[in-house]
């Protein structure tokens, strides 16, 4: 985009799945769009990196979440993009042992209890801390906490029953074989995008607005903007006039959680057994799982989540690649580590553009996700996956949002043009 202004129906801030939706959608409806990203490259929270080493890893979203009714599943397959079906295999190392197949299933039917005691404090509309309603058991509780933590990545007392109710989960989280991120580049692939373009100010009038650009102005008539709820909260775009006091309240009380994963690429010759995920611990807060040689690529990854992982300084932390591999050491020996040829880490808290991993309402604030979706005097709409009530957190949620926001949106710019 040259330094100079232009006029355009819409423009869209952030090239993630919710923003790729949108500009698709508005495209294919005959408006024109400038969608604007300030990463260099597309996806956001789904980025699948082929490079570091030999095989595909997700950094970002890696399952396709309740897959029967996610959009991204439909994609795959017209595309022939494979995914695996089957439920991942789950071991638990605690106490320098791994739990026998009778342990598993003791952890099983505790986990079973969670679920029936979440569903009814749901139903009662008991919008309290996830941690005040699960049943006592001294042995499998901290592991249901730990496992909470991980799929949420925020601590247990800061997760709202109602919104944990809210999401509509199918139990099919299938994993994508040759990345996630690489399924929603595709979809973008013939997409215009304007990638290392930041977004440095919105100002929204009557009759349209102004979007500023280190590369200059456009105007425009309605503005949708996709960032996540930390970046809008820490003021990284200016609006003019100011966002509303409730607009606010609402992404501060969605705030994304912290943490990311840590890879390793283990020789061939690697004894490590083929568990396919791992639970080690764990102790909460600080506890990581790991995926051992998914789709047997020479793979370990480890998953963290929670407060604690802000503890984890920069985007490819050292911090993070040492604790996983002191947590590999215990479960396997010390062996291990003569397997491990190559290492790296992402930590989404530390990503100036994301600052976090994905939203998740406080106790008592499911409802603020209806409010960050409301638009702002019709110049200025929202969409990601924090405005999802039943998908948040996840590629399908913020792709279903950018679909919503665009019919918002045409049916606005409609009624406009037959006014004149």
């Amino acid at each position: 985009m040259n330094k100079r202004t232009i006029a355009t129906d819409v423009v869209v801030v952030g090239a993630g799945a919710a923003g790729l939706a949108a500009a698709n959608t508005l495209r294919a409806n005959g408006y024109s769009v400038q969608l604007l990203e300030a990463k260099n490259r597309v996806g956001g929270r789904a980025w699948t990196d082929r490079e570091t080493f030999g095989f595909p890893v997700d950094w970002g979203c890696h399952w396709l979440h309740s897959a029967s009714i996610n959009s991204f599943r439909e994609m795959a397959d017209a595309w022939s993009i494979e995914y695996k079906k089957t439920p991942a295999d789950w071991r638990i190392y605690r106490d320098d042992h791994w739990e026998t197949d009778d342990e598993i299933t003791q952890w099983k039917i505790y986990r079973d209890k969670c679920s029936k005691a979440l569903a009814d404090a749901h139903s009662q509309r008991i919008d309290i801390p996830l941690a005040d309603v699960l049943p006592p058991d001294r042995k499998w509780k901290p592991i249901y906490l730990y496992v909470m933590q991980s799929y949420t990545t925020a601590s247990p007392e800061r997760l709202s029953i109602m919104d944990i109710g809210n999401y509509n989960d199918t139990n099919e989280d299938w994993p994508v074989k040759n990345g996630y991120g690489a399924l929603v580049a595709r979809y973008s692939q013939d997409i215009d995008v304007h990638l290392n373009t930041t977004v440095t100010k919105i100002s929204c009038k009557n009759t349209g607005a102004v979007v500023t650009t280190y590369y200059g102005e456009l105007k425009t008539r309605v503005v949708i903007v996709t960032i996540p709820t930390n970046v809008l909260t820490a003021n990284a775009i200016e609006f003019d006039p100011a966002l509303p006091d409730w607009k606010l309240f609402a992404a501060s009380q969605l705030p994304l959680g912290h943490g990311g994963k840590v890879a390793f690429k283990v020789d061939p010759v690697s004894s490590l057994p083929l568990h396919k995920y791992i639970v080690y611990g764990p102790s909460i807060p600080e506890a990581i799982g790991f995926q051992v040689q998914p789709f047997d690529f020479n793979l370990v990854i480890g998953h963290f989540g929670g407060m604690w992982c802000i503890d984890f300084k920069g985007i490819s932390s050292p911090d993070a690649i040492e604790y996983a591999r002191r947590e590999l050491v215990q479960m396997y020996g010390s062996s291990v580590i003569k397997h491990i040829t190559t290492s790296k880490s992402v930590m989404w808290h530390n990503d100036p553009h994301i600052q976090g991993t994905y939203s998740n309402a406080l106790p008592g604030q499911s409802s603020q996700r209806e409010a960050l979706a409301r638009p702002v005097d019709d110049r200025l709409y929202f969409a990601g996956e924090a405005t999802s009530k039943d998908a948040y957190a996840t590629a399908h949620g913020a792709y279903q949002s950018g679909l919503d926001a665009a019919k918002a949106v045409i049916t606005f710019l409609g009624n406009e043009n037959s006014s004149r």
